[in-house]
């Protein structure tokens, strides 16, 4: 097991775990912020006109978060790029529908209330022509700051 990440802040308090110590008193409350914490990453493309999930992270905090996303079209034809994207929360539409007409990514931000055990998810659709692509590289949940240090990718 590599233990070369293990800081105190990531230890449940009152544990010691290979010689470190925690310092951490119960779980971090998130606040909103653009420090990414977690983030569902890898190029994720919908190919139909009808609104589908493409990622989604499985929140194990409770509080309010900032969540963002990239989106893009891909394709062949004539305005091929017309895509459109939105969040949902336990598969309910909650965000704003994001419209980008370029291939190039645009990133997108909203803030939403989490609670522990939520899903929360992308979704994305091309335009009617079936060569339209709507393309997404990262969902990421972000705090005021990240407690971890690092970001964890799923």
């Amino acid at each position: 097991m590599n233990l070369s990440q293990l800081i105190p802040g990531n230890i449940k308090n009152g544990v010691t775990i290979d010689g470190v110590t925690s310092n951490l008193i119960g779980s971090p409350t998130p606040s909103v912020g653009d420090a990414a914490v977690v983030a569902s990453v890898g190029y994720t493309v919908q190919y139909t006109s009808d609104f589908k999930k493409i990622k989604e992270i499985i929140c194990n905090f409770s509080g309010r978060v900032r969540i963002t996303f990239d989106l893009y079209g891909s394709g062949t034809g004539k305005g091929y790029e017309h895509v459109y994207g939105q969040i949902y929360i336990n598969g309910v539409p909650k965000g704003i529908i994001r419209d980008n007409n370029s291939s190039s990514g645009t990133f997108y931000s909203e803030d939403f209330d989490i609670n522990n055990g939520d899903r929360v998810q992308l979704y994305a659709r091309g335009r009617t022509n079936p060569d339209t692509w709507a393309t997404s590289d990262v969902l990421a949940i972000c705090f005021a700051s990240n407690p971890l240090g690092t970001v964890v990718q799923i």
